[in-house]
């Protein structure tokens, strides 16, 4: 029987591996995953500027690395541009990056699910861990995509948030 510090040490190497295969191979996911809201990357009515001020998500964009770059990505720091075509880039990489963090907190869920049955604080080391790794930046990549959702609605004129024009008045998703 292993004991709890190599199960979690298991466990933590599990995640990180999970990690480098989703940061690696996401640059080169088709576009068409994430050219459009849709799934977990459907905004929603809580993604509003004003929510995202009252959380230090400006200081976590200060203060976590872009790791972005490191396989292949494209930065996240700043806009690449103005222009129609450099603000759709960088919602298509915003989304992706979304995406990504997604995907590496979600391998935490069998991980926990197998230690619960074995040791609660096993369980919550390994899913505080992957809500560390992860949240910060979620939450810095979406506040992005809020922000470049106003940029884009004050150029063009409201948008719903699944993507569609909404005649002048903002919708919101399911209401």
């Amino acid at each position: 029987m292993r004991t709890v510090a190599t199960r979690l040490a298991t466990d933590l190497a599990l995640m990180v591996g999970w990690s480098v295969v989703v940061g690696a191979t996401a640059p080169r996911w088709p576009r068409a995953m994430v050219d459009h809201d849709h799934t977990v990357l459907r905004l929603t009515r809580w993604d509003t500027p004003q929510n995202y001020r009252r959380l230090p998500v400006a200081w976590l964009g200060r203060t976590v690395p872009d790791a972005g770059t490191w396989f292949g990505g494209r930065s996240k720091t700043r806009l690449a541009g103005s222009s129609p075509a450099a603000l759709t880039a960088y919602a298509v990489e915003a989304r992706r990056a979304e995406l990504v963090h997604v995907l590496c907190a979600a391998v935490a869920v069998p991980l926990v699910t197998a230690e619960l049955r074995r040791s609660r604080s096993a369980a919550l080391v390994v899913g505080l861990v992957a809500a560390a790794a992860n949240v910060p930046c979620w939450l810095v990549v979406r506040r992005n995509r809020v922000r470049l959702a106003s940029i884009e609605a004050r150029r063009t004129g409201p948008v719903a948030h699944s993507g569609q024009r909404s005649g002048g008045r903002t919708r919101r998703a399911g209401g």
